[in-house]
């Protein structure tokens, strides 16, 4: 599923709901391979972390909404976003 049709529904014009936006992020929340009850979980974190970032950074909810977006996409291929590259996991723990 691409962000970009999400992102449309939760910033176009006419009157949303909240709970129409949870919709459309739990759906793609599911396209990403989460069964319902992981979705739902992912959306409301997903949600609630955009709300922080648009209140932290001064930006727009749905620009918050797209980086998070963004970035989840890049994780459920596989991907590693800049930033996010990490290093070597850590040896297993005798």
């Amino acid at each position: 599923m691409r962000l970009d049709p999400v992102i449309e529904q939760m910033a176009g014009p006419g009157s949303h709901t909240l709970v129409e936006d949870f919709e459309h992020v739990k759906r793609l929340c599911r396209s990403f391979g989460a069964d319902e009850a992981q979705a739902a979980v992912m959306a409301k974190q997903l949600m609630k972390r955009a709300e922080q970032i648009a209140e932290e950074r001064n930006c727009d909810q749905v620009e918050a909404m797209r980086y998070l977006l963004d970035i989840a996409l890049k994780g459920a291929q596989g991907e590693a976003p800049p930033g996010f590259e990490g290093g070597e996991p850590p040896p297993p723990s005798a």
